[in-house]
């Protein structure tokens, strides 16, 4: 599960994993996404705000959530990851190195911190 709120005037999309990621979830993160993009908005700026990764309900989420890489990796001009989690360092480097994505990770306390810098 995901909660997502949108700072709309900033661009930036915030998702908050609350529990492993389904399917559905991985449709409404798809859809919020397909309509800024629609809809002309830049998506500035993705921020992650995850405790730790909470995995995947099955595997059709899984494939969900890469096809969601795949369509926006390069719609998107940076990624915060916010985590005291060990992961969150992997997945700033395969954020940088795979994808292409300007991509940092910032400790659970500095959550404004990355705020401001995907403001730019």
């Amino acid at each position: 599960m995901i909660d997502m709120s949108l700072m709309k005037k900033d661009g930036i999309l915030i998702v908050a994993p609350t529990g492993p990621f389904t399917d559905d979830d991985m449709e409404e993160l798809r859809g919020t996404l397909s309509g800024m993009v629609a809809d002309g908005d830049e998506v500035k700026g993705l921020l992650i705000d995850a405790k730790a990764f909470p995995g995947y309900a099955d595997i059709a989420a899984m494939y969900a959530h890469l096809g969601i890489i795949r369509d926006f990796h390069d719609k998107i001009a940076r990624l915060a990851l916010v985590s005291d989690a060990a992961f969150a360092s992997a997945g700033e480097f395969f954020a940088k190195t795979i994808m292409g994505v300007d991509a940092k990770h910032f400790p659970g306390s500095q959550r404004e911190d990355a705020i401001a810098w995907l403001r730019g």
